[in-house]
Parts: C-alpha cells; sequence; structure tokens
C-alpha cells in the first residue's frame, strides 16, 4: 500500500491504518484543504489515484481555485445463504434425492456415477418429484419460510439493477438436490433467472479450507471468509479485491458461524429465525407416496442396471428395500422437533437495506 505524504492539511490521514479504517470523507476534507496549492493538489491527486481500491475514487480534477471528483464505488455486494431452517426446512422432499438425484448420488459425499442412459431416466424421474412437489401446494408453502419476500425481493431488486454482483448457496448439507430444489423454486416464483449463481454444499471440493479448519470435530465443516472468498472468485467470477465488508451472509444457527468473526471488519452477518415448521402426518405421508410414485411411472422397479447400481450396494445401505424403510421413517418422523416461528421480517428488511446503502450510485459534487 503506498504511504501517504505528510504535510499539514494531512495529518489526520496520514495516521490513518488500514484500508478498512480509511475514512473517504477525510480525502474530501484534505483536497478543499489543498486548494490554492498546487503542490499540494499534484500531491493529493497522485496519492489518491493509488488509493482508489480503498476509497472508490476514480476522478480527480484539479483546477487553480476548485476541486471537482468523482465519487464512484467500486464495491461490490456478495451475498451468502444457508438453506436449511434459513430458506426453507426441506425434511419431507430430501430423503428421496437418495433414490434419484444425480447431484446428490454423484457428489464427493457418495461419489456413485451412472452412464448416460440412466442418468437421462434418473433425471426425468427428479424432475417428475418436483413437479409433484410443485402441484402439491400445501406442502410447497411448508418447504419455504413464510416471510421469504422479505429476504429476496430486495436482494433480487438489488441484483437486477446491477448493484449485488453474485449470490451463493453456501450450506454444510449433503444432500444436494434439495439446494437445486430451492434455487429452480425461488427463481422462478420471484422471476429471477440465475440469481444463485452457485451452490456449494459441505461435500463441495471448494470446501477443503473449511473442513482443515475445523480442528474440534469432523462431522461438518467451518464457514470461514477465506473458503467464502474462494467461492466467489473461482465459481462466481468475481474479479477485484473481497473484503469482509463486501459480504452479507445469511444464517439461522443460534450459535454463530465461524464467519463471525469478520463482523468486527464489517462483514454483515443477518442471523434469521430458524424455520423448523410443524408438518402435518397427513401430509408428509403424501411426500412419501409421491416418490413411490416417481418410481413406479419412471419405471426404475424394472430396471436392472438402476436396482443392482452401488446405490444400493453400500453396507450402510443395505438393499433396495432397506433404504425405502429408512427414506419412509425419515419423512414421515423428523429427525427435529417442530418450533414456533419468529416473526422477524422488520429485522430482515432493516438489516438488508442498511448493508445495501454501502453500494449506492455514483454521485458528483463540486466545491
Amino acid at each position: 500500500m503506498p504511504p501517504l505524504p505528510r504535510f499539514k492539511c494531512m495529518t489526520r490521514l496520514h495516521k490513518i491504518r488500514g484500508p478498512q479504517k480509511f475514512d473517504g470523507e477525510l480525502v474530501k476534507e484534505s483536497l478543499l484543504h489543498a486548494q490554492g496549492c498546487k503542490k499540494l493538489r499534484g500531491l493529493l491527486r497522485d496519492t489518491m489515484r493509488r488509493w482508489w481500491y480503498v476509497v472508490g475514487h476514480s476522478n480527480i480534477e484539479c483546477a487553480s481555485n476548485r476541486i471537482n471528483f468523482t465519487w464512484v464505488s467500486n464495491r461490490m455486494a456478495l451475498v451468502a445463504f444457508d438453506l436449511d431452517n434459513t430458506l426453507g426446512s426441506f425434511d419431507p422432499i430430501g430423503p428421496w434425492s437418495s433414490f434419484f438425484s444425480i447431484e446428490t448420488l454423484e457428489n464427493d459425499n457418495n461419489k456413485i456415477f451412472f452412464s448416460k442412459p440412466l442418468e437421462t431416466r434418473l433425471r426425468a424421474a427428479e424432475n417428475l418429484l418436483i413437479k409433484k412437489i410443485i402441484a402439491d401446494k400445501e406442502l410447497l408453502e411448508k418447504l419455504f419460510r413464510p416471510n421469504l419476500d422479505a429476504l429476496i425481493v430486495p436482494l433480487v431488486k438489488a441484483k437486477k439493477s446491477g448493484k449485488v454482483r453474485a449470490v451463493c448457496m453456501y450450506s454444510n448439507t449433503t444432500c444436494t438436490f434439495a439446494m437445486y430444489f430451492a434455487k429452480r423454486i425461488i427463481e422462478d416464483r420471484y422471476a429471477c433467472p440465475d440469481f444463485f449463481d452457485c451452490l456449494v454444499d459441505a461435500t463441495h471440493p471448494i470446501r477443503k479450507y473449511d473442513w482443515e479448519q475445523n480442528k474440534l470435530n469432523k462431522i461438518q465443516p467451518l464457514k470461514t471468509f477465506i473458503g467464502l472468498k474462494k467461492i466467489f472468485k473461482n465459481m462466481c467470477e468475481v474479479t477485484g479485491p473481497i473484503r469482509p465488508a463486501d459480504i452479507l451472509f445469511v444464517d439461522d444457527r443460534v450459535e454463530k458461524h465461524h464467519l463471525a468473526q469478520e463482523e468486527r471488519d464489517g462483514l454483515t452477518y443477518l442471523q434469521v429465525s430458524g424455520y423448523v415448521p410443524h408438518v402435518a402426518k397427513t401430509v408428509r405421508s403424501r411426500a412419501y407416496l409421491m416418490g413411490l410414485k416417481v418410481l413406479l411411472e419412471a419405471d426404475l422397479t424394472n430396471e436392472p442396471e438402476y436396482l443392482l447400481s452401488n446405490i444400493f450396494q453400500r453396507p450402510h445401505v443395505g438393499g433396495f428395500f432397506n433404504l425405502l424403510e429408512d427414506t419412509a421413517k425419515a419423512i414421515v418422523t423428523p429427525y427435529f422437533p417442530p418450533q414456533p416461528f419468529k416473526e422477524d421480517s422488520m429485522k430482515i428488511r432493516r438489516v438488508i437495506t442498511t448493508y445495501l446503502r454501502q453500494f449506492s450510485k455514483a454521485h458528483q459534487r463540486t466545491k
């Protein structure tokens, strides 16, 4: 980082340490104090051009008796969402991913791969299941948090306007199907194709650093700033520096993730109410029957390659009927007891509005 010049009108500036503490208002103030002195104006101009990445300043024009400057924010809003109990609760449908979700079966947790013809049939079965879920309005309503609009609508507007550069799903789930399902429904509902730039679950190779940082247990990876920065750089193709202050992270967990350490450097951590709904047993039973119908309608039960595949030959699975029994238990009997939902729409809107305000459009000012 270039050193700041030491002269009287910069005495407040040269003491500042690091880009996170650099105050653009001090720059404006010092520029104005430098009027009438060609040497100081030239030095400030050259210095500020080297500091563009810190303060977002794109142009300084010095005249004999005034300084014009255009204040342009070159920072990018970057948003990361957790999945389970944040965007929704997908346990009534998630277990079926073990039967015909390519994304779940081929992820780094399972590593089961298929011939092209069988993969095509599994894709068709998965799409058939999604259509049946969408057709069941009562089930679909229970899958997503009731105040999803408060979370998604302002960010959809901000992304369409160019204020938000990238949105990712950053989850510790191993049910990759649930992430793709949530992406599809949310993007359709809010008419924003490609709202989510990437989906990253616990099994994704890019989470290697997150796994390595969890020294206490290996049950799930941590959520870290370095890990998230890699996601935005490598998967969302974000160029330029990424700072904690550029990121909005949305998660429901009561005990905050490792990322909370970055709040001191400006990261916005939106801790939402966890969504663990009561889903009637009749609705859960319908969700189980949907999967059975898909198996029959897709004619997978008469496909030897499917029945003899590694889906059912893994030691912990124990065959087709054992997996079917485990799926029934997982769907009909929820793992977590339901919790009353605490309405938090006002908090969500306030935090998102404050966060997005940092990325306002360019404005000009002359003195």
